[in-house]
């Protein structure tokens, strides 16, 4: 299975596993909507793609929400839409997390300096 590269995750380790958190980018831009993910120390946010490598459109942000919950995702925190924002109201975020196995989980770890 693919995994997705962005700039904000963490992991939590345990001897053998580790969660690897990140969100989901909702966001609105001039003809469509936009599902992306931050995954990773350092890199930017990238498009969710399938096992092939293709780029993944969504209908909503709750479309892409179930396709990752499906591939063993799970939801920690929605962010509510801010109504009093004026130029993105419709984005939003979602914080997710994985568990995997410690060695699969090592290129999402920052290293300590």
């Amino acid at each position: 299975m693919a995994f997705w590269a962005a700039s904000k995750a963490f992991a939590v380790e345990s001897p053998d596993s580790c969660f690897v958190y990140g969100y989901l980018h909702w966001s609105p831009t001039a003809t469509k909507y936009v599902a992306k993910l931050e995954l990773g120390p350092g890199k930017d946010l990238e498009d969710i793609i399938d096992e092939n490598g293709s780029k993944l459109k969504f209908a909503s942000f709750l479309n892409a929400l179930n396709y990752l919950v499906s591939k063993q995702w799970e939801v920690v925190e929605i962010s509510p839409r801010n109504p009093d924002h004026n130029t993105f109201v419709l984005e939003q975020f979602a914080i997710i997390r994985r568990k995997m196995a410690l060695k699969d989980a090592k290129i999402y770890i920052s290293p300590k300096n």
